[in-house]
């Protein structure tokens, strides 16, 4: 406001670089307990053809490995929504003071 910017200008170029450190660190939390909340809420029903249904069976029946590779599966989902959401912050953000390489 000081130099007569319209609040327009100080929300583009203020607010919102200020706000998106924050923003990528709730979506990071956020992109990886979703997985884990989906899963969850399938062990308690749902379709027959879903991740927590197949864990919750395989493991009743014993079928230990199947079960494991199900939660294999889960994991590598929740670490490509992680990425992703990395990916997208480095794109956005390269001018974040955690992207800068130390001097040497």
């Amino acid at each position: 406001r000081s130099y007569a910017a319209s609040e327009r200008e100080v929300v583009r170029r203020v607010r919102i670089p200020n706000a998106l450190p924050f923003l990528f660190s709730a979506l990071k939390i956020g992109a990886t307990l979703s997985v884990i909340g989906a899963i969850v809420a399938e062990y308690f029903g749902g379709p027959r053809n879903t991740l927590g249904v197949y864990i919750t069976q395989n493991a009743s029946l014993g079928r230990i490995p199947e079960a494991w590779s199900a939660v294999i599966i889960g994991i590598v989902i929740g670490v490509g929504f992680y990425l992703a959401i990395l990916a997208a912050e480095r794109l956005l953000m390269p001018w974040h003071v955690s992207f800068r390489q130390a001097a040497t």
